[in-house]
Formats: structure tokens, sequence, C-alpha cells
């Protein structure tokens, strides 16, 4: 005989998203006739059916730019940040830890007394 532990049925459930999803390859695959293929349309744009996982070709397609021009973005390195970036993101232990290491002279020299 199984024994249902109560646990599986405590607390609340969680709300079910309601959308029906579907993949890039079965919009491009489907057989539906115009009159589906419309209602598919129409249940996208109001949000019924969820889109997910478009291939390269049909997310460039949807951009309007060529697929190698997508590829060639997403190879690109992501932009190393600068040293004003760094310094916006850094906590106040990171501001006093550097300007011990750097030295409050070389601090004031280079990046306040210009600036006065």
């Amino acid at each position: 005989m199984l024994w249902k532990s109560q646990s599986i049925y405590q607390g609340t459930p969680t709300p079910q998203d309601p959308a029906r999803c579907v993949t890039g390859q079965y919009l491009c695959k489907n057989r539906l006739s115009a009159r589906d293929r419309a209602r598919l349309a129409a249940g996208i744009i109001d949000g019924q059916i969820k889109v997910q996982n478009l291939t390269v070709r049909q997310t460039a397609k949807l951009c309007r730019v060529c697929e190698p021009y997508v590829a060639a973005v997403r190879r690109q390195p992501p932009v190393p940040e600068s040293l004003a970036e760094h310094f916006a993101r850094a906590t106040p232990a990171e501001w006093l830890e550097a300007a011990r290491t750097i030295g409050v002279g070389a601090v004031w020299d280079r990046m306040i007394a210009p600036l006065v």
C-alpha cells in the first residue's frame, strides 16, 4: 500500500501561467490551415500563446538583420569596464582599501586636485 505524505498537500499552490507555449520550430513546420495559423497569430498577439526558442534565422528575420551579423554580435567579447564605472559600483570599504593601497597623496594629486 502506498502512503502519501501530508507535506505534498500543504502550502499554497503556485499559480500556473495560462499561456500556451510554442517553439520556433513548431511555427516553422506546422501544417495548420490558414485559418488556424491566423488563430495562432491572434493568440500570440493577445498574449495567450508565448513563443519560445526561436531559431537564429527566425529572430534575425523578426529584427530585420542578416544571420551572419547576429552571429558576429553574439561572438563579440564583453566591453571591459572603465575605472570610473568600477568606482561607481565600489563599496565604501573598497574605496578605503584603494586609498590605503594607492596612497592618499596620489588620490588627491591625480583625482581631486585637477578638478579643484
